[in-house]
């Protein structure tokens, strides 16, 4: 069963719990609903624990409500991020010359790698990661990867299945071309890796 928490949540806010996915989404979905209720323009955040579930959040609230605006999806990393420049830090502090990645960036990057590949090879030498339908799940999945500290050789090793062979090949692609740039997953690495304070 659902259950709703209001115990420690502040005003505004709602934090479901429940074994049963199939109702935490309709959980999720009368929540927005909710909000949605008294302003169709109200500002929902939702936190997210992957990219990859953004995208079949943001699609399960189409599928549900239609078109729904102003509802956005932050995973823990990006709301480290705002959290950061909201409290002043630098955007690209300690990074030397490295360009701050401007917001929105990782998308258009992402689908830069992958049109590459789709244009180096058929269709079956990209397993179908490049066709139009898959292009924000395979970008969702190689931000998640990179968050995630897990490098491109790992995936590559981890099965012989073709199709993980080029999900590593576009993320070791994707890393390449991000290479100028520093973001919140890169300011968090260094950060971890940091000597502590004394």
């Amino acid at each position: 069963m659902a259950e709703q928490d209001a115990g420690n949540t502040p005003a505004g806010s709602a934090v479901v719990v429940s074994g049963d996915i199939a109702k935490l989404e309709c959980a999720f979905v009368d929540a927005v609903r909710s909000a949605k209720r008294a302003d169709s323009a109200a500002a929902v955040l939702v936190v997210v624990g992957s990219h990859l579930q953004h995208i079949y959040l943001r699609r399960l609230l189409a599928r549900s409500l239609s078109a729904v605006a102003n509802v956005r999806f932050l995973t823990l990393m990006d709301l480290a991020g705002e959290l950061a420049l909201a409290g002043g830090a630098s955007g690209a502090a300690g990074t030397g010359s490295a360009l701050p990645l401007p917001d929105g960036a990782h998308v258009p990057l992402l689908e830069q790698v992958i049109a590459e590949h789709r244009s180096h090879g058929s269709r079956d030498r990209t397993h179908g990661l490049a066709d139009a339908g898959m292009v924000h799940a395979v970008a969702a999945t190689i931000r998640d990867l990179r968050e995630g500290a897990i490098e491109p050789r790992l995936v590559a090793s981890a099965s012989q299945r073709p199709w993980l062979r080029t999900l590593a090949a576009m993320a070791s692609a994707y890393r390449a071309v991000l290479a100028p740039f520093t973001d919140i997953t890169e300011r968090v690495a260094e950060a971890a890796a940091a000597p502590p304070a004394q």
